[in-house]
């Protein structure tokens, strides 16, 4: 035979009193354009893509290139310290979060040496705020293609629409439920928060 014993938690019984006359604000619960807009410009770029740039050679900002790099710190590797056909982009930022401004006029085929300090923050307890120069080899670049606001986008989604007004109204209508069951929370929330205090 096995016996044990237990000890829980249980929720007391109330007997709520001058629960009348509680004043309760009532949320907004409507969805205006921009929020509608914000939602459509995510969906955006969740569909956009990269294609290869064909017309110059030379990385600008605003690129994605595809490189290879090796990198070394106090002239050791590194755990992560190689990677191959990697994509980044040639924008302002970390190194660690992809973006590499310092491709900036840099011919496809060609190198470029790149300090970077890691963050205090980063992954790797060894590395944090550590210095490691990185070589990098830039193999290609692509240009994002973000597709056009239109009924293609509408189907492309998966949203079970064919037209821009139907993605338009089903967004509108989902971010309304939403909004809808957070307003309900925070209500039920403040009911219990008022009860308490009483």
């Amino acid at each position: 035979p096995f016996a044990f014993e237990a000890r829980v938690e249980v929720k007391p019984k109330l007997d709520p009193k001058d629960y009348a006359g509680i004043a309760l604000k009532k949320p907004d619960t409507q969805v205006d354009e921009a929020k509608v807009t914000e939602q459509l410009d995510k969906m955006r770029e969740n569909q956009s893509r990269l294609e290869p740039i064909t017309d110059r050679d030379v990385a600008q900002m605003g690129d994605f290139a595809v490189i290879d790099y090796l990198a070394t710190s106090d002239d050791k590797e590194f755990p992560g310290n190689k990677a191959e056909n990697i994509n980044v982009e040639v924008a302002a930022g970390e190194l660690v979060h992809s973006n590499i401004a310092a491709l900036d006029g840099v011919k496809v085929g060609g190198a470029k040496d790149v300090d970077y300090v890691f963050p205090a923050d980063y992954r790797d307890e060894a590395m944090r705020g550590k210095t490691a120069r990185f070589s990098i080899t830039l193999k290609e670049l692509k240009r994002k293609i973000v597709p056009e606001l239109n009924d293609e986008l509408a189907k492309d989604v998966g949203m079970g629409v064919s037209t821009l007004d139907e993605l338009k109204a089903k967004i509108r209508t989902d971010l309304e439920r939403a909004n809808k069951q957070k307003a309900e929370g925070e209500e039920r929330e403040a009911l219990v928060g008022s009860l308490v205090e009483k």
